[in-house]
């Protein structure tokens, strides 16, 4: 069985951050325009609730947890 280099395993680890990168920066744009989307609603209804609804609409702004999830790297991942 043939050995990786140092330098070869960190290349393979960089290759793989890189990869789970862009997929979380994927996963931000998509979220990204989630959101874009729910502003435009609520500014829709905004108009349709009225000024005496909207009070409580703009003060209210829920919590938004962020989890990042990222892979172990094993020697095994390597072979």
């Amino acid at each position: 069985m043939e050995q990786d280099s140092p330098k070869d395993i960190y290349r393979i680890a960089y290759d793989e951050a890189f990869s789970e990168l862009r997929e979380i920066l994927r996963e931000f744009e998509q979220l990204r325009m989630q959101k874009d989307l729910v502003e435009r609603v609520v500014e829709a209804l905004k108009l349709e609730i009225g000024p005496k609804r909207q009070v409580a609409v703009t003060n209210h702004r829920p919590r938004v947890r962020c989890r990042v999830h990222t892979a172990v790297l094993t020697r095994s991942t390597f072979v």
